[in-house]
């Protein structure tokens, strides 16, 4: 049985690899634009380039939420398919 949400998935990169969750352009390029502040103060500027929100920004709590609720709408069926109902 396919258990829901476990934290990697909570993430939302399985969503997001599948075009099935993304930011929107705006929110995108805050992101970017804080990564591109942050990265010479870490010295990561050659790692991979994602958006940055702080933890406890609206944009990382709405998409925690989004993730969790597109998760509870597919388990049923991806349960059924693999035969757990």
């Amino acid at each position: 049985m396919v258990d829901a949400p476990k934290s990697s998935l909570t993430r939302g990169g399985l969503l997001v690899d599948k075009g099935l969750l993304n930011l929107r352009p705006d929110l995108m390029e805050e992101g970017l634009a804080a990564y591109r502040s942050n990265a010479p103060i870490n010295g990561s500027a050659a790692a991979e380039i994602i958006p940055l929100f702080p933890p406890d920004s609206d944009v990382i709590v709405e998409w925690r939420a989004c993730t969790i609720s597109i998760i509870d709408k597919l388990v049923p069926e991806i349960n059924k398919m693999l035969g757990y109902f």
